[in-house]
């Protein structure tokens, strides 16, 4: 019961996962990080089951880091997700992974953010939604996402998904990991998003 979404901005993207992991009717633990840092500004965003998901991630971690050093060069955001689409549909016809991706980095072209299923289908998005926490959250972030948000709006938005998800969905999510990636590289704000969250809800 995985939930990634994340949140273009006019100069950063906000990514955010819970951690979470259950089995059937167990909660198994909470303290699970679903995101898998590539190449110092690229941040990959995972929901499926979580063997596949584990061995998926580190596929992709691995082989990016084996063309950088084949190459002498890194990849950029999109070359990236083109990268993943094309491990997927291949892998979809031999040993296919049930594994929801969102890709977020920041390089010369700027922030870009890539929505990538189990499927193999790709596209460039402005806001994204991985696993079940896309049955909640598409109207929000399609009401509420413009362009050039800024850091405090998008911050705004991703507190409203968290809340959203924590008063609809089955299994309470309370613990997220959210991070932005930007020109600098990847910050983890999950203290700052999360006390926001909870100032929102007591208002």
């Amino acid at each position: 019961m995985d939930s990634v979404f994340a949140v273009l901005g006019k100069d950063f993207v906000i990514l955010a996962a819970d951690s979470h992991v259950a089995h059937s009717i167990l909660k198994l633990k909470d303290n699970e990080d679903k995101t898998l840092v590539i190449d110092g500004d690229k941040l990959l965003g995972l929901a499926g089951e979580p063997g596949e998901r584990l061995q998926f991630g580190d596929y992709i971690q691995k082989n990016i880091h084996l063309l950088r050093y084949k190459y002498g060069k890194r990849l950029s955001t999109k070359e990236t997700a083109n990268y993943m689409r094309s491990e997927m549909a291949q892998l979809l016809r031999k040993s296919p992974f049930f594994c929801f991706t969102v890709l977020a980095g920041h390089d010369a072209d700027g922030p870009a953010l890539y929505w990538i299923d189990y499927m193999a289908t790709m596209q460039k998005v402005k806001t994204a939604a991985q696993g079940y926490c896309s049955y909640f959250l598409g109207g929000i972030l399609d009401s509420k996402w413009k362009p050039d948000m800024t850091y405090e709006e998008a911050v705004d938005l991703v507190t409203d998904c968290m809340n959203e998800l924590g008063r609809r969905f089955i299994m309470t999510q309370h613990k997220f990991v959210v991070q932005k990636v930007d020109k600098d590289g990847i910050k983890d704000i999950s203290t700052e998003v999360t006390e926001s969250a909870k100032k929102k809800l007591a208002a």
